[in-house]
């Protein structure tokens, strides 16, 4: 399982667990990301970053939780899974944090 949200982590584990296939992919992911881009207050701006998640307002939340239950805790299982993997691979000390 990767997660998208930590897409930099997911191809190291990828290429952690699966040398053969995956071989040299960190690099690669590298070399072919778009490059920065200025936005009107002329900073640099990574596009992947450029849409960033909203949080939910409580009461949309709340609604939202009534339906998703079982996404949310099949979601929440698999970012556990992500991360303990990443960590016995060397490549995270906690979630969201890569180590490499």
């Amino acid at each position: 399982v990767l997660i998208a949200e930590d897409w930099d982590l997911s191809v190291q584990l990828l290429e952690a667990t699966h040398p053969t296939y995956f071989e040299g992919l960190t690099n690669q992911n590298a070399a072919v990301s778009p490059p920065y881009c200025q936005n009107v207050m002329g900073e640099k701006v990574c596009p992947k970053d450029v849409a960033k998640k909203k949080e939910l307002q409580p009461a949309h939340r709340q609604i939202l939780k009534n339906y998703c239950w079982a996404d949310t805790a099949l979601y929440q299982r698999a970012k556990e899974l992500f991360y303990q993997k990443a960590h016995k691979c060397g490549l995270a000390s906690g979630p969201g944090t890569a180590s490499k």
